[in-house]
């Protein structure tokens, strides 16, 4: 009699259940009552509630499944991001010319601040060590780091300053008109002539984890090639000067911030000229993103065009100095290519994809050719040479 109550119970339950939504039928298809099992009988009233061990309980097979989020967040998201646009695109058409003016000064401060601080940045990451303390540039390079001076006839001499560098090339920071001046980097092997090579010979040059045998083939030829005349090291130091004269670096860093100029206004155009304001957000959106890539390949082309005409510059207006800085220049271009010959040799596979055969340097990027090849360089100098030469006779 029990039994057939709890029967009649059970079909009310499932009854009520069949009635709920489908995941509620789900779950009504995992209940099961301990009595339907083959191995345990109905409880017994008289004896209280009988528990049943979880064992013996019916369970689904179906592995846990962790629950997907509703799509109600991705909806949420996405309304989050057009409200946040539809409040942006007022914000930088009330205020673009404001945002033009600051986005072009911060990127010009960006390229430029190394060379208003020279001494705090440039300085320290290219000074030469010598036994733990700053390499002090000896008297001789001294001397002909003022001869140069006076020869170049620069405007002001006293804001330039000469420090011992590391490497095997002079380089230069600064503007010579700001209160950081401007600095020229002579390489210890310039201290080097024909007689004597202590610029050279006293200092371990590891390639490819070996140190350079200076008696040997390659290690001859590099030790030629890294010796210079006075009249390469003058052409050398009249360069960097001369870069330095006639603000390079300000010339450079201008590049970016005309370049970010020009993209924002082409794109203002453009919208204007194909009514482009009227059409949604998202069609705006390409189009400024097709303006930027442009803009961004007209960047380099331009800063690559920008560093090749200050380097052609900079030889011309050396080179006419005289005809010893001529040929110094002459030199100098031939040294660079054998020392680069040499290096393709002693650095192996990695020299080869940094060094063509002739010594010019391969471009990094294949859209962008930053620096003016050496052979170029080296023939537009020998052009000036033989007018020299030919004015002599």
């Amino acid at each position: 009699m029990v039994s057939q109550l709890l029967q009649a119970g059970e079909m009310r339950l499932r009854d009520k259940i069949n009635h709920l939504d489908s995941p509620c039928l789900e779950l009504s298809a995992q209940i099961a009552f301990p009595w339907e099992s083959s191995q345990t009988s109905p409880p017994n009233p008289s004896s209280g509630y009988t528990h049943v061990p979880n064992s013996e309980v019916q369970r689904s097979e179906e592995p846990h499944r962790l629950p997907e989020p509703p799509m109600c967040i991705y909806d949420h998201t996405l309304k989050m991001l057009v409200r946040l646009s539809r409040r942006l695109v007022p914000f930088v058409h009330k205020y673009r010319n404001g945002l033009l003016i600051a986005s072009c000064g911060g990127v010009f401060s960006v390229s430029i601040f190394y060379h208003v601080f020279p001494e705090q940045t440039y300085k320290k990451i290219y000074q030469a060590w010598s036994q733990g303390q700053p390499a002090v540039l000896s008297e001789n390079l001294q001397n002909l780091f003022q001869e140069v001076l006076k020869e170049t006839k620069v405007r002001s001499p006293q804001n330039y300053r000469a420090f011992a560098a590391f490497g095997f090339h002079p380089i230069s920071a600064g503007i010579p008109w700001m209160p950081g001046r401007a600095h020229v980097g002579i390489p210890a092997n310039f201290n080097s002539t024909t007689e004597g090579k202590s610029g050279i010979k006293n200092r371990v040059v590891i390639i490819n984890g070996k140190e350079v045998d200076w008696e040997g083939t390659q290690g001859a030829l590099l030790k030629e090639a890294l010796t210079f005349s006075p009249e390469a090291k003058k052409f050398a130091l009249a360069r960097e000067l001369s870069c330095l004269e006639i603000s390079g670096p300000v010339l450079y860093a201008a590049v970016a911030p005309a370049c970010l100029a020009a993209t924002w206004f082409s794109g203002v155009v453009i919208k204007q000229m194909f009514g482009l304001y009227a059409r949604p957000v998202a069609v705006r959106g390409l189009v400024n993103l097709a303006v930027a890539l442009l803009g961004s390949s007209c960047y380099f082309l331009a800063s690559d065009a920008v560093n090749q005409w200050l380097e052609y510059h900079t030889d011309r207006k050396v080179a006419s100095l005289s005809e010893e800085y001529a040929r110094g220049g002459v030199e100098f271009y031939d040294k660079i290519l054998a020392r680069n010959r040499t290096l393709r040799v002693l650095m192996g596979r990695k020299g080869e994809e940094m060094y063509a055969p002739s010594g010019n340097l391969f471009p990094k990027h294949w859209i962008r050719l930053k620096y003016a090849p050496y052979t170029a360089r080296k023939e537009r100098l020998l052009r000036i040479l033989n007018r020299y030469r030919v004015h002599q006779q």
